[in-house]
């Protein structure tokens, strides 16, 4: 993809699709999982909720707490996983990153337990 507007219209063209509104549907997550990881971007990652609840705050994707979405799920058997997708960036710069990323976490955790 060249620009963002040609990426958020691809993932628009996705999401309508009838393929991807019927899968959907289903509990198992791992077909929309798989057309997400195709787009192009980094794959998806999966945080298991014990290891987020041992954490202080969110981890780092250099701290490897993450596992790949797909084997995660596979892991820990589809018939039991619920995907819940959370997304974040930095939206204030000029907040410094360990206290932004100590109330995400914070605010993340309460939500989830």
């Amino acid at each position: 993809m060249s620009s963002l507007s040609e990426l958020f219209n691809y993932v628009k063209k996705v999401i309508s699709e009838k393929s991807f509104l019927e899968n959907s549907k289903s509990f198992d997550r791992r077909p929309l999982i798989e057309r997400t990881n195709a787009l192009g971007g980094q794959r998806m990652k999966l945080l298991h909720w014990e290891v987020l609840k041992e954490c202080e705050e969110i981890p780092r994707s250099t701290d490897e707490k993450t596992v790949d979405a797909i084997e995660g799920i596979e892991t820990y058997d589809v018939s039991k996983v619920e995907v819940i997708m959370v997304s974040h960036q930095w939206l204030r710069p000029s907040l410094n990153k360990d206290e932004a990323s100590s109330r995400f976490s914070r605010a993340f955790k309460s939500f989830i337990f």
